[in-house]
């Protein structure tokens, strides 16, 4: 199966996984963090069908120069024009701005890390803690866990086909 496809199968998995947890989304402010590799490409799925779920808001955030993007996450990132949607660099530097957002995913580092994170994404990592109404949702597994570093603290962890090593 070609991964594009897998990549929007996982994206309906969380936003169903979402409008479970959280009823209409509707009016909900969401920030999604995308890594370079398949579990951002997941990310950017989610991202452009939470379009269509009438989100208010919704802020795409990359830790690396979008020329880095290969693959089928390189052919999401391109899609979120479809969406009007232009990525970021950077959080909500606000802390007015962070506590309006409601979801934060996490889509950033997937099964195929080794290590500790490092640069902007370990940075990224350690921002999700600085959402204080935020609903952290992490994509197939908390990024960093397993690393012998920072990791997000997810409230709920949407996961593909099996558990994960990680996950126990």
């Amino acid at each position: 199966m070609p991964g594009s496809t897998l990549m929007e199968r996982a994206g309906a998995g969380v936003v169903a996984c979402l409008q479970r947890q959280l009823g209409l989304l509707r009016g909900k402010t969401v920030t999604v963090l995308c890594g370079k590799g398949n579990n951002g490409g997941d990310g950017l799925a989610i991202a452009r069908l939470l379009r269509d779920h009438n989100v208010q808001r919704i802020r795409v955030v990359l830790p690396a120069d979008p020329g880095e993007y290969k693959g089928d996450a390189k052919t999401n990132l391109n899609r979120l024009k479809e969406a009007n949607i232009s990525p970021e660099f950077e959080i909500p530097l606000k802390l007015q701005d962070r506590l309006e957002v409601t979801v934060v995913i996490d889509a950033l580092l997937g099964t195929g890390v080794k290590g500790a994170p490092t640069g902007r994404v370990a940075k990224l990592i350690r921002a999700t803690c600085e959402f204080p109404a935020a609903k952290i949702v992490a994509v197939d597994l908390p990024s960093g866990l397993g690393g012998d570093g920072d990791m997000v603290r997810a409230d709920v962890t949407v996961t593909f086909s099996t558990p994960k090593v990680e996950h126990y």
